[in-house]
């Protein structure tokens, strides 16, 4: 088989909605939700009507009275129940939240009124979805709720939202003046997300700026569907707002001077009406829930081959002795100890050895003299002391995910509170980098994960640091790293599955004289009646790493064909391709800026384990930080290494050379993380 050269391609793009059905939200009864105070029947509202009035700004002010940060909110009851972001109105720590101002919306062209204090009825940090409910007048005085009469909109159906569908966005972005901001676009698509379902996130081509957090998405019938809010859906992550919540640089104070934290949205980010329904129901009642903590903790990942261990027994392992400032670092009793005897410092030492993209870190940590709020933990792809990331609990039960980049602190996942982080002096810390996941665990247990793709190598390391009381002794033991998995592993969080015995789940269906792109035989078809053409599809996600798994069986056509999956795919001049052939020839290829590059080899090479003709074979396609590896049947075919793409999307694919006719038949299509 000679190299061979695509001269044309054609991607057809799909969207595929992810994840498993929620079915109908939980309320209170079997089956009626809560009637909330005044709420307006659908029909109360003309589609051409714009319920402006039942927008409101929230502002958070601390104890001074000051305000700290903004965001927007939906009155869904006259007497008094808001729907917002749990981000708006829940405090970091170390900020003193003084109160939530509600400031109304009397007319269009004139700036918000504040008039209520409100408090939180119900909140889900994960889900980022609060319900505050109206309390009080401004000087404090309590007020008969039954008496506020307060215009509202009425709670719209997103299930049955479908793509193309116009939306509305209304709130106060921070941007262009005070007064309220309508935008307008449509759904432009769906996104799902583990333990949520389907429609985790209304993706629409409606623009959403800072500030609009927590504020209005209508239908076309002026309904409430969604929610403006702060988590990505999947799409562009253009972080619009942010806001100096925590001492970053230890001055003891929290102020301009600070990293702003990102708490804005991605520009087309809403939470689905319905998953907030049993927070509204629940609020309804008059009960008050408040879940700050990231809720099912799961077990750590431990699998994999250990890279590197110390148990600090031999006291000249390479790690850093030092003594200056007050901060003392070296080996000690048979551990790693670190000394931080000044306040608001922070003190750190990296592992003497070289650590591969992708770990899975450890540590015994046993605190020996205590500051009562002092932090310690682990760092991952430590590069030098002004790029790192670090992965931290404290001793007053809180934890935190944040990086160095340039010698700049950014908070990727702010201080948060939680009673999974352990109470007493002793505690087994782990941290998983693997690709873009960012995972912390204390004791087996997952505290709190973020994503971030700016760090994609470096070492492996130790920190620990003081805040308003200086004199921390906190001693490491039993330091190990590992490598995820191992070659061939299937193990990893399913991102996306598909067996295709929904003729419905969301796959393109074209026939024409060139392709055929349609469900059959309770698998996806791709057949392509044309020479030199690939025809590829890809189910809108946004990954870095990650493990591909599908059955493709050759129904006809010519031998000497071309299919396989995508990974890392950013438009039709850039991805990765894994390919094999029906004449058993294998390679791992690319597109860069539109030219054909061979990876693995320059040209496609043998392999006797993939089944020939009109066979079934099973591929697996591993994109794990640089490393690229190809298997068919279990067995590795093609392995090379390459970063040029960082991430992007995955797909199938099938194509022709010189003779038309390729077809080809895939099933149980799996996306796993590593």
């Amino acid at each position: 088989m000679s190299p061979r050269l695509k001269l044309a391609t054609l991607g057809v793009a799909i969207l595929v909605v992810l994840g498993c059905n929620l079915g109908t939200p939980p309320t209170p009864s079997a089956s009626t939700p809560v009637r909330l105070a005044g709420q307006a029947p659908a029909a109360s509202h003309a589609a051409e009507e714009v319920p402006y009035p039942a927008v409101v700004e929230i502002i958070a002010v601390d104890r001074d009275g000051n305000s700290a940060w903004r965001g927007s909110g939906s009155i869904i009851s006259s007497d008094g129940l808001i729907l917002t972001n749990a981000h708006v109105v829940l405090a970091p720590k170390n900020f003193p939240l003084g109160g939530l101002v509600v400031a109304l919306t009397l007319k269009p062209d004139e700036p918000p009124e504040p008039t209520y204090l409100a408090g939180v009825m119900q909140a889900d940090a994960d889900l980022d979805i609060a319900v505050i409910r109206v309390v009080s007048d401004l000087d404090g005085n309590l007020i008969e709720r039954s008496s506020l009469n307060l215009p509202v909109v009425p709670l719209g159906d997103s299930d049955s939202l479908k793509l193309g569908d116009a939306v509305t966005i209304l709130g106060y972005p921070g941007i262009g003046g005070e007064t309220i901001t309508l935008t307008s676009g449509e759904v432009s698509g769906f996104t799902a997300e583990s333990n949520v379902g389907k429609r985790a996130f209304i993706k629409t081509s409606a623009t959403i700026a800072g500030g609009n957090s927590g504020g209005m998405a209508l239908n076309g019938q002026g309904e409430l569907i969604g929610i403006p809010t702060q988590v990505g859906s999947g799409g562009d992550a253009d972080i619009v707002d942010c806001r100096p919540l925590a001492d970053t640089n230890r001055d003891g104070r929290v102020d301009e001077n600070d990293t702003c934290i990102p708490t804005g949205g991605f520009i087309n980010a809403l939470r689905p009406v319905k998953l907030a329904m049993p927070l509204i129901n629940a609020a309804a009642e008059g009960r008050v829930m408040i879940v700050e903590a990231p809720s099912e903790p799961a077990r750590a990942p431990t699998s994999g081959d250990v890279v590197f261990a110390d148990d600090f027994s031999r006291a000249s392992s390479g790690w850093p002795e030092d003594s200056t400032e007050g901060i003392q670092r070296g080996y000690s009793g048979g551990a790693y100890q670190i000394d931080v005897t000044p306040d608001k410092y922070l003190s750190w030492a990296a592992a003497p050895a070289d650590m591969p993209p992708d770990v899975i870190v450890s540590v015994n940590v046993r605190v020996l003299t205590s500051t009562g709020d002092s932090d310690f933990g682990l760092l991952c792809r430590y590069q030098d002391s002004r790029n790192f990331y670090a992965l931290e609990i404290s001793e007053d039960r809180y934890f935190s995910i944040w990086k160095s980049t340039d010698d700049e602190t950014v908070m990727i996942l702010d201080w948060t509170q939680s009673t999974d982080v352990p109470s007493g002096s002793d505690a087994t810390l782990s941290a998983a980098c693997i690709g873009d996941r960012l995972t912390l665990m204390a004791d087996g247990v997952v505290l709190g994960e973020a994503t971030d793709a700016d760090l994609t190598e470096g070492s492996t390391g130790l920190i620990a640091g003081t805040w308003e009381e200086g004199g921390l002794r906190v001693a490491f033991d039993n330091f190990q790293v590992r490598v995820p998995g191992g070659p061939g592993s299937a193990s990893g969080k399913v991102l996306f599955a598909d067996d295709f015995s929904d003729p419905f789940s969301g796959w393109p269906r074209r026939s024409d004289e060139t392709v055929i792109t349609d469900y059959a035989q309770g698998g996806y078809r791709i057949w392509v009646n044309d020479s030199q053409l690939d025809v590829w599809g890809q189910p809108g996600l946004d990954v870095v790493d990650a493990i591909m798994e599908v059955e493709a069986t050759t129904l006809g056509g010519p031998q000497d064909n071309d299919f396989g999956v995508l990974c890392r795919y950013q438009d039709n001049q850039n991805y990765y391709l894994f390919e094999i052939s029906s004449d058993g020839y294998a390679i791992i290829a690319m597109y860069r800026a539109g030219e054909w590059v061979g990876l693995s080899s320059d040209q496609y090479q043998p392999s006797d384990a993939i089944a020939q003709g009109e066979a079934t074979n099973r591929i697996r396609a591993e994109c794990i930080g640089p490393t690229l590896r190809l298997y068919v049947n279990d067995e590795l075919v093609a392995e090379a290494e390459d970063s040029t793409l960082p991430s992007g999307d995955v797909g199938l694919i099938a194509g022709t050379f010189d003779e038309a006719g390729t077809d080809i038949l895939f099933d149980n299509f799996k996306v796993s993380r590593p």
